[in-house]
């Protein structure tokens, strides 16, 4: 007469078919879990690149002085905004260490990109093209090249940016 269960043979095969096919699935959920891991850390650096951009873009539009011929080197790029007195006060963009900084005018630097996660970005000049370059009364063009230690590719960035102070010729008589 049989009794009503599981026999220990019973038991120890059900065992081994789940360790069979834990130890089947468990590579594939690793490769996952890498392949999810590498694509959240492309798109963080894709994010940063673009993030430098915008801000830099915005802050050159927004300058609220007219860009003189010396504001524009091929580091650096340097732009009039409201402090916190209400004055108006020069800004600096520039590449140092590889990393994109905004100079205040008290003189401190903050880093704009950096090693946000574990992860350092190397800004370097696109194609041997300067950072910034503007012609007498043309646009700001900006140009470079972002490149994520640990990830594959990189991110180019090349726009142009025309400053509203210029666009609307501030401090020239209205024709």
């Amino acid at each position: 007469m049989k009794r009503p269960g599981f026999l220990l043979a019973e038991a120890l095969l059900a065992l081994g078919l789940t360790a069979a096919l834990a130890a089947a699935a468990f590579p594939a959920i690793a490769k996952l879990a890498g392949a999810v891991t590498e694509r959240e850390r492309r798109l963080h650096a894709s994010e940063t690149a673009f993030f430098a951009c915008d801000y830099i873009t915005d802050k050159i539009r927004q300058s609220r002085r007219r860009s003189p011929t010396d504001a524009v080197s091929d580091s650096r790029c340097i732009i009039a905004a409201h402090a916190e007195d209400g004055k108006l006060r020069p800004y600096t963009f520039l590449v140092e260490d590889r990393v994109w900084k905004l100079k205040l005018y008290t003189g401190r630097k903050q880093p704009l990109t950096g090693g946000e996660e574990g992860i350092h970005y190397d800004v370097v000049p696109f194609e041997g093209l300067p950072y910034f370059r503007q012609t007498p009364g043309g646009p700001v063009q900006l140009a470079y090249r972002m490149q994520p230690q640990g990830i594959k590719g990189c991110y180019d960035i090349r726009t142009a940016i025309l400053p509203l102070a210029d666009f609307f010729r501030m401090g020239e008589p209205y024709e």
